[in-house]
């Protein structure tokens, strides 16, 4: 039992679905740990501004 949940891929997580495909659209896919990270998240990443 320990081995089949071990062996299966993680689950996706729900909270970057937006956010991955942006990053992707942008060809910056690389900065999606650094997202996390920071904890932004699909909810969060409008209100980035320049500033």
């Amino acid at each position: 039992m320990i081995g089949q949940k071990l062996s299966q891929p993680p689950a996706e997580d729900t909270h970057y679905v937006k956010t991955r495909s942006i990053l992707g659209n942008l060809g910056l896919q690389s900065y999606e740990k650094n997202f996390k990270r920071g904890l932004l998240t699909d909810n969060t990443l409008p209100l980035l501004t320049d500033r």
